[in-house]
């Protein structure tokens, strides 16, 4: 299959990740349909994941190719050195078109997660978002949203951008309970990375164009709001 290589080093590849793939398996499937398994007996390489994207979620990804690597790339994610920008296409209208959420998030038992309290033991999440564009619809707005992840808890734009009114499409667990238009799966796409210098390489930001079938989308938006 098509993976494409966006950055290539000694020490990491960056990769565009296809939507529809696991990073790892999920519960109940082989270990050979996911994206490290695939790409690792395309390459002949093992490969130590530092990051993941949800299942349909595509974009720029980031897997090392030692275990030294490994080490020195999770710790600067964990320790925020490491700008991510995702592009999404949400529902609503927000009622500020810029600005920083805040919210904790609870993990549920039975997967995903939801805006909680710290009482509560919910984690600190932190998300920038940016509202870039944005199309009336017969029935409401769709707006096509940049978020800055601050932290990296799960779900977390899909669940800070509900909680500021703006569900994102095709997202079966947490879009808008009537969609306005029909997504060709969750309108989520990371659009950029920047890395800092690790291990004797200069720091780097990385960028992926919009997905193909993303990139239809808003064709069809523009189109319909025309």
């Amino acid at each position: 299959m098509n993976i494409p290589i966006l950055l290539e080093r000694d020490d990491l590849l960056v990769i565009n990740k296809p939507a529809g793939l696991t990073v790892i398996p999920a519960r109940g499937e082989e270990a050979s349909e996911c994206l490290t398994h695939q790409l690792q007996a395309l390459r002949g390489e093992r490969l130590w994941v530092v990051h993941r994207l949800d299942r349909e979620t595509s974009g720029v990804m980031v897997l090392a190719r030692s275990a030294a690597s490994h080490k020195l790339l999770c710790e600067a994610f964990e320790a925020r050195r490491v700008e991510k920008q995702y592009l999404a296409f949400c529902q609503g209208q927000p009622g500020a078109q810029r600005g920083v959420i805040t919210a904790p998030l609870l993990k549920l038992s039975g997967g995903g997660c939801r805006v909680g309290t710290e009482a509560e033991g919910a984690q600190r999440a932190t998300t920038g978002y940016r509202v870039i564009a944005h199309w009336a619809l017969e029935g409401g707005t769709i707006c096509k949203v940049e978020a800055t992840p601050l932290t990296g808890r799960q779900h977390q734009i899909r669940v800070h951008l509900r909680s500021v009114g703006l569900p994102l499409l095709g997202d079966r667990r947490y879009g808008p309970a009537a969609p306005l238009l029909t997504a060709p799966r969750l309108a989520l796409h990371a659009a950029s990375l920047r890395l800092p210098a690790t291990g004797g390489h200069l720091a780097v930001t990385v960028t992926c164009a919009l997905a193909e079938d993303l990139a239809a989308l808003e064709s069809e938006l523009v189109s319909s709001a025309g």
